[in-house]
């Protein structure tokens, strides 16, 4: 554990894995593939979907933990009626954010409610074990996370408005990609969108726009660096590049006489360049 006065020592980014991603489902979500769960078979959704899907707080994208087979229903329905359907997910959501809705009381269920249950119950076998719906949502949810592959390659990116998904990420899309409403509304899948906003950051001199490095990967080196400091033991970088990676207080600190080992091996690395 790092004490108040330790140092987080530097790890080159070359010394930490690129965050694993699908490509080929990159490939088959832009290029108009579906999956298949339910029964039924799913395109990649587009920027509308999430945006509906925001707009009433739904727990698949808000709390997925506390999310009921109804709610899969309506992702599911959103996603393949898209624009068809943004009035009744409206008269649902605004303004009380489908407070009256009872899940047992259908009496309390709205248009979008029933259209969404009678589309869950045309593709659903009520008979489908509980292990093999999980499943099912599991690969859903993994489909859907695949969009923001590309806005994870922009540092700091995102708007920093209170809707992920609202009127001015849309209209940032639209602009960066000169396109019109809709069309970045509901015609082109969510992940192509991000990876050519990725692209357009990129020709504009962002220089940083890049696959994430993995974050367990990340935590893991920078904890194997620090036990090495505590010991006073150099690291691969330093070792590789003594001049470009110097002794850190913290070293010299726990250990006063590695300043003798990297003065040599910084010797013997600039004789090897003469």
């Amino acid at each position: 554990m790092t004490t108040t006065s330790e140092v987080c020592p530097l790890v080159p980014a070359s010394y930490i894995k690129n965050k694993a991603y699908d490509g080929d489902g990159e490939i088959w979500s832009i290029a108009g593939g579906g999956i298949s769960v339910f029964g039924l078979r799913v395109k990649a959704p587009s920027l509308g979907v999430f945006s509906l899907l925001e707009s009433y707080e739904s727990p698949f994208i808000a709390h997925p933990e506390d999310c009921t087979l109804l709610d899969v229903w309506r992702v599911l329905y959103i996603n393949d009626r898209r624009e068809k359907c943004v009035q009744e997910v409206m008269d649902w959501a605004y303004p009380s954010h489908g407070s009256e809705f009872v899940h047992e009381d259908t009496t309390t269920w709205r248009e979008f409610d029933h259209n969404a249950f009678a589309f869950g119950a045309e593709h659903y076998d009520e008979n489908t074990p509980m292990e093999e719906i999980a499943q099912d949502v599991e690969k859903l949810y993994k489909w859907f996370l695949l969009a923001f592959e590309g806005f994870e390659m922009i540092p700091g990116g995102g708007s920093g408005a209170a809707w992920w998904f609202g009127a001015e990420t849309i209209g940032s899309m639209a602009a960066a990609l000169s396109a019109r409403p809709c069309e970045i509304l509901w015609d082109l899948p969510l992940c192509f969108v991000g990876h050519a906003v990725a692209s357009h950051a990129r020709m504009n001199g962002n220089n940083n726009v890049k696959r994430p490095k993995d974050v367990a990967d990340m935590k893991e080196k920078f904890e194997e660096a620090k036990d090495r400091e505590r010991n006073g033991v150099m690291h691969p970088w330093q070792v590789e590049n003594p001049e470009a990676w110097p002794l850190t207080e913290q070293q010299i600190k726990y250990k006063p006489t590695i300043q003798k080992e990297w003065d040599r091996l910084l010797k013997e690395r600039k004789n090897v360049k003469a």
